[in-house]
């Protein structure tokens, strides 16, 4: 990727990040600064503590971690984040990620200190005229030109820094949307397929004869040496085994079967998925799409090859990414950064309708013009003043409930003291005196009157 070219002023700097790839970056043009005697007296230079006498050919001092100090690193950022902060980065009022949002600089204060606290150093030195610099993907480094300098910088993917490639891509696809390393991410997806595009016809241009590569097809054994195979490999033949021999190097063939010397450290049950020692967390994913999904596999012959654990990796960040993708806060661009990537696993044979048939429903639904969502809508939307209606009526209902409830219970209170007090009259003047009172005043004393 590239070449570019970096144009940079004298006392500038490159604030701490690291890069997607691996890069080599050379320095080929240093200048010192011209400055007047007047204009030299007059201006009033800040001494940074990392200068000293810069010889001739000196053009930047280089910083450069290594991956396995990045969490003391990142914890030293975030508890010194306030003493590191540049003054044209106050903008920035939250640290997304400290060394992907670039905002930070050691000075040799503060290398001093990260030294002390957590026991880290950079590889400090100066770049001089002509030298290369080599920086591994995901070391982290910052650099201080000394002069005025032009440097080349080239990006690419060596073999051994692939799976660090892979884990920089899947920490890039959680940084917010509008974050600037967001668009960074490296397709090393397309990158696998194109080398191994290149190699298989680089193979085919060697093979003798219009057979499949031997390389790639299943080797005949005997019955014994299948047996053996099977069982050292989960079920699934691994074509670097041949029975009595599988742990000892060939004669003829030198190449080293990685997927299967880590096979041999697992047991069955430990992160070994079709011959290939991909990881707990990875094989639980394979497991469970084979199970819902058993055609996604029916198309690839999976080996048990180093380059299968780097796609079976990478399909397991996509396949999760896509798993755990909240709609709520899915935009319109990422559906189609998910479909690109299903793509590259397609190629390889992967069969991928089950998540395209998804992504497409989405996109109908959130982003499209569906009919049927669009009446799903209406109703939705003229449902809610009905529910408003109800509530308020419902409301009415349970308070005239409660007034009925009251007013049930006074009027059996003064019943029951109608009914004591007419007992008390009637045991005073007896039980006709309701009759007199309603009658005649000779009620009931003589016969026929």
């Amino acid at each position: 990727m590239g070449p570019r070219m970096d144009i940079a002023y004298g006392k500038s700097i490159t604030k701490l990040h690291y890069d997607k790839s691996d890069t080599v970056n050379v320095l080929t043009h240093t200048e010192s600064p011209v400055l007047s005697s007047t204009k030299l007296n007059n201006t009033k230079m800040v001494k940074h503590q990392d200068e000293a006498l810069v010889c001739e050919e000196e053009g930047a001092l280089w910083d450069i971690f290594r991956r396995q100090d990045i969490p003391k690193l990142e914890t030293y950022l975030r508890n010194h984040s306030s003493d590191l902060m540049h003054a044209d980065c106050l903008a920035f009022d939250k640290i997304v990620h400290p060394i992907h949002d670039r905002i930070f600089y050691l000075n040799t204060e503060h290398k001093r200190k990260l030294k002390e606290e957590l026991g880290i150093e950079p590889w400090s030195f100066k770049q001089k005229l002509g030298d290369a610099v080599f920086i591994p993907a995901g070391c982290p480094y910052q650099v201080r030109n000394l002069k005025s300098s032009t440097k080349i910088e080239l990006n690419f993917v060596s073999p051994e820094s692939l799976g660090e490639c892979i884990r920089l891509q899947h920490e890039l696809r959680m940084l917010p949307n509008n974050h600037r390393d967001k668009q960074n991410k490296l397709n090393i997806g397309k990158m696998m397929l194109y080398a191994l595009d290149h190699a298989m016809m680089d193979l085919a241009g060697v093979s003798d004869s219009n057979d499949p590569i031997d390389d790639l097809k299943v080797p005949e054994t005997s019955n014994d040496d299948h047996a053996n195979n099977f069982n050292n490999s989960n079920g699934w033949v691994n074509d670097t085994e041949s029975g009595d021999n599988s742990d000892q190097i060939s004669n003829t063939d030198h190449t080293v079967d990685h997927a299967h010397e880590a096979s041999r450290t697992l047991m069955p049950d430990e992160g070994l998925w079709r011959g290939n020692a991909v990881g707990l967390e990875v094989k639980k994913l394979l497991e469970a799409v084979e199970h819902q999904y058993p055609d996604t596999f029916q198309g690839v012959q999976i080996r048990a090859k180093e380059m299968w654990i780097s796609i079976l990796k990478e399909f397991h960040v996509v396949i999760k990414s896509f798993l755990e993708t909240s709609v709520a806060e899915l935009a319109e661009d990422r559906l189609a950064t998910l479909r690109e990537d299903l793509k590259e696993f397609e190629r390889f044979g992967f069969d991928l309708s089950w998540a395209h048939k998804r992504i497409d429903m989405v996109e109908k639904l959130k982003f499209g013009n569906e009919p049927l969502q669009q009446e799903l809508m209406a109703l939705k939307e003229s449902l809610e003043p009905l529910k408003e209606r109800l509530g308020g009526r419902w409301k009415q209902f349970v308070e005239a409930q409660e007034m009925l409830k009251v007013a049930q219970l006074e009027y059996d209170n003064a019943s029951e003291a109608l009914k004591k007090k007419a007992r008390e009259v009637a045991h005073k003047f007896g039980d006709e005196y309701d009759q007199v009172l309603k009658g005649h005043l000779g009620f009931g004393m003589l016969q026929g009157y």
